[in-house]
């Protein structure tokens, strides 16, 4: 649990650095101590998302169903061979 979360804060720390817009926000939750409505409605946004990415995944499933075949094929082959 603990290494989750410290991969989690250091994904964030890299964001702020690297990105100007997430450091002014960031800032500005520092200094005022209120979340902006951005944040208030992440539940929201991420279950817009979630169904976007659900959308595009059947579209391009229907589109290249012999690459869907070998992906699900590809991939339970791996897992049997990461257990044994």
């Amino acid at each position: 649990m603990l290494l989750s979360v410290g991969g989690v804060l250091v994904l964030v720390v890299i964001l702020v650095a690297l990105d100007p817009q997430v450091r002014e926000s960031a800032s500005r939750m520092a200094i005022s101590g209120q979340t902006p409505p951005e944040v208030s409605s992440v539940y929201h946004r991420g279950r817009e998302l979630v169904w976007f990415l659900g959308g595009v995944v059947r579209e391009q499933t229907s589109e290249h169903w012999t690459l869907m075949v070998f992906l699900v094929a590809g991939g339970g082959l791996t897992m049997f061979m990461l257990r044994t």
